[in-house]
């Protein structure tokens, strides 16, 4: 059976006061004192108590909290949408076996379940490199030297994009996130557009009428077919020049005076979704993966 987590009650008490004592727990954990007989009964919303368990032998305790909730201020001024992780494996029998790796991906799994969470926090000792090369495997990266009280900590910090690229990437393929990458585009095109009376589609088709010199309907509605069947592109188009946004004339297409106007103000719309979406992705990085896709879709067609 995998390891599982499972809430941390009052029948753990002596379980964890025996974890307590342990010389591995006391190395890693020498001066906090946990007050387990008050805080397995006390039911907050910023923290979770858990107990791992291995074939449902209990191995380790893990907590999680808001730091930015947590009552006592341990971690001081801390930004919402952070977490703050304390772990342990408490039977000497279970360590060095790879079950620490195991729990703290379930840990970190369950931090970043909410979307919101953008990073997780964690202060080993310094003293205790062996849990530095621990956590950076992981993706965490030391961020600060910090005293807690008596105790002297290397501050570790792993941020979601970090988790996202080293733990998620390479589980998905291509075609799962060119598809997805497509899908919030969209998304978020069509919710700034709105205001605009447009969607992804109709902001597409304006900007290319507008860009190009009066191209052929037929150019536009090819060009258009990959983020559409025929019938929505045909629509689209057509209600463009229903709108009085676009004429057609010969078979050509160029915006009115108002839809000039409109065109101006959907590209100023649409820079927010564009300055979102690459964030972060140096200009290199970018034409490297245009270029890229270029050639898959040269090559597949």
């Amino acid at each position: 059976m995998p390891i599982t987590l499972r809430t941390a009650t009052m029948a753990d008490l002596d379980l964890l006061k025996g974890w307590d004592e342990k010389p591995h727990v006391v190395e890693s954990d020498p001066n906090d004192d946990w007050q387990w007989e008050t805080e397995l009964s006390r039911v907050v919303s910023w923290r979770d108590q858990l107990i791992a368990e291995l074939d449902g032998v209990p191995i380790g305790f893990v907590q999680i909290l808001d730091p930015a909730e947590e009552d006592t201020h341990y971690w001081g001024d801390v930004p919402a949408n952070v977490r703050a992780v304390d772990i342990w494996i408490g039977e000497e029998a279970y360590l060095n076996k790879g079950h620490g790796t195991e729990i703290m991906k379930l840990v970190i799994e369950r931090c970043f379940a909410p979307p919101e969470v953008a990073a997780i926090l964690i202060d080993p000792l310094v003293s205790n490199t062996r849990s530095h090369r621990f956590y950076q495997r992981l993706g965490f990266a030391p961020i600060e030297r910090r005293s807690f009280g008596e105790d002297d900590c290397l501050v570790h910090r792993l941020d979601r994009a970090v988790w996202m690229s080293k733990a998620t990437a390479p589980r998905l393929p291509i075609g799962y996130w060119i598809r997805k990458a497509d899908e919030l585009l969209t998304a978020r095109t069509d919710a700034v557009q709105q205001t605009n009376g447009l969607t992804r589609l109709g902001w597409q088709a304006l900007n290319l009428i507008q860009e190009a010199a009066a191209p052929s309907r037929d150019e536009v509605a090819k060009t258009l077919r990959p983020f559409g069947d025929a019938a929505a592109v045909d629509q689209t188009l057509q209600g463009l020049v229903e709108q009085g946004l676009v004429r057609l004339s010969g078979g050509l297409l160029e915006p009115t005076a108002e839809g000039a106007k409109l065109h101006q103000r959907a590209l100023e719309s649409q820079r927010t979704v564009r300055h979102r979406a690459v964030e972060g992705i140096d200009g290199a990085d970018y034409a490297t993966t245009v270029r890229v896709l270029q050639r898959l879709v040269r090559n597949l067609e």
